[in-house]
C-alpha cells in the first residue's frame, strides 16, 4: 500500500528548543570572545570579525587600508618576479654574502636534456 501524497500530513506539536546562553569574555589583550555551549550538537565553529577596510581607517590617516593593500600587491608581484630569476631572497643573499663571501644570486641556467 502506497502513501497518500495528495494531502499534507497533520501538523505535530512544536519541538522544544531553548537557546543556549551566550558567555562573553574579554581577554587581557582586549580580544572579545563569545562562546555558546550547546553540548547536544557535535560542532565547533569559529568566526573572526576583524574591523578592516576604509571604514575603519583612523581619522588622522585616511587611505591607510588602500595603501596597505597596494603595498601587498606590489610585494606579491615583485616576489614572484624575483624568485623566478634568483635562487634566494635579497636578504638571504646579503646575509650569505656577508657571512661566506661572494655568492651567486641568480639561478643557474637549466641544462638542456638531450634524448
Amino acid at each position: 500500500m502506497g502513501a497518500d501524497r495528495s494531502r499534507l500530513p497533520a501538523l505535530g506539536s512544536e519541538p522544544a528548543f531553548t537557546f543556549p546562553a551566550i558567555h562573553r569574555t574579554v581577554l587581557a589583550n582586549g580580544l572579545r570572545v563569545w562562546t555558546v555551549p550547546h553540548h547536544q550538537v557535535p560542532l565547533v565553529s569559529l568566526l573572526a570579525l576583524v574591523p578592516v577596510g576604509a571604514s575603519s581607517d583612523p581619522s588622522d590617516r585616511p587611505g591607510l587600508a588602500a595603501i596597505t593593500v597596494g603595498i601587498w600587491i606590489v610585494q606579491i608581484l615583485w616576489s614572484r618576479w624575483w624568485m623566478d630569476r634568483c635562487a634566494m631572497g635579497p636578504l638571504e643573499w646579503l646575509w650569505r654574502r656577508l657571512y661566506r663571501g661572494p655568492t651567486p644570486m641568480l639561478r643557474p641556467a637549466p641544462t638542456p636534456v638531450v634524448p
